[in-house]
């Protein structure tokens, strides 16, 4: 990953894939309506025609929605697409992350995504579907194919197979020359502290990353939820050290710790701070966050 050329090509391809408003292509002489996808419950959503009004709980489902070139649909949101987010929707969403559903029933969608962390469980999600009289998706972003999949099914929904397709093929050529790339290394020692030394679960989209990335989570057996113990950190000697950025840490803050002073990452400074998003957001920028980690792992 050292020569530039190969950083330029892994940062083209990632903002090729996360660039917005791909235009629909036709798909068939008449859509083919109505349309039934599985989501990342393995419930079966069905719309008996193209849904032109869509509420996204989901930043990483905001975005797909954008690229997909479906900006236009978009009626609701979940409130933390970030600034850079242009279309300025009602938020959907309560400030504990619950679905507002007054607000869903008075925005009349067609068609509601979500991902787990608003519905946990497919029961929830078909108490939803039932308050608002809409079908629901939820999506289940524990990895690049998961994310991928997700796409496709979304595409399907939308009539928008041919541009989910493309999108779908940006992030496989991000993760072709990502393991290229890295092919024949060894795989790198990595922590990721989300903050008071808690760490990714070993089944996240976050985990699934870094291995594609050539890494090696050292606190894969660490229960979520849980800090990890001094003990498992010094005898995975991370080679990198990845703070989330909610977490407020900084390279600063681990060389004045005494659990974290002395690891192998921190005394090289092989520290890299990164959005919250990139562990856990599906959608588009999944490449992007692929590329990024992929850089940060093999800096040299």
């Amino acid at each position: 990953m050292s020569p530039r050329s190969t950083l330029a090509a892994l940062t083209v391809l990632a903002l090729a894939t996360t660039a917005c408003g791909i235009k629909s292509e036709p798909t068939g002489v008449l859509p083919a309506f109505p349309q039934t996808s599985s989501d990342g419950f393995g419930r079966q959503v069905e719309v008996n025609s193209n849904p032109m009004r869509i509420v996204s709980l989901d930043p990483g489902l905001s975005e797909s929605l954008v690229a997909l070139g479906l900006g236009s649909r978009l009626v609701g949101r979940s409130g933390q697409e970030g600034r850079h987010f242009k279309h300025r929707v009602p938020v959907a969403l309560k400030a504990n992350g619950q679905p507002n559903l007054p607000k869903l029933r008075k925005l009349q969608p067609d068609l509601v995504l979500a991902t787990p962390d608003v519905e946990s469980s497919p029961a929830g999600a078909d108490a939803l579907a039932t308050a608002i009289g809409a079908e629901v998706y939820v999506s289940n972003p524990t990895s690049l194919r998961s994310v991928e999949n997700d796409l496709q099914q979304i595409g399907a929904l939308t009539d928008s197979r041919r541009p989910a397709q493309q999108l779908v093929d940006r992030i496989a050529a991000v993760q072709r020359h990502v393991s290229g790339t890295v092919k024949g290394q060894q795989p790198v020692p990595v922590f990721v502290d989300l903050g008071f030394r808690n760490t990714i679960s070993s089944d996240s989209l976050g985990a699934n990353l870094i291995a594609l990335a050539g890494g090696r989570n050292i606190a894969a057996q660490v229960p979520e939820g849980k800090p990890t113990p001094s003990r498992v950190l010094r005898l995975g000697a991370p080679q990198v050290y990845l703070i989330a950025a909610s977490s407020g840490l900084s390279l600063k803050d681990l060389r004045k710790n005494r659990a974290t002073r002395s690891l192998p990452a921190v005394k090289s400074g092989n520290v890299f701070v990164i959005p919250d998003s990139m562990l856990t957001e599906g959608g588009p920028g999944v490449a992007r966050a692929l590329a990024t980690i992929a850089h940060d792992l093999h800096p040299g």
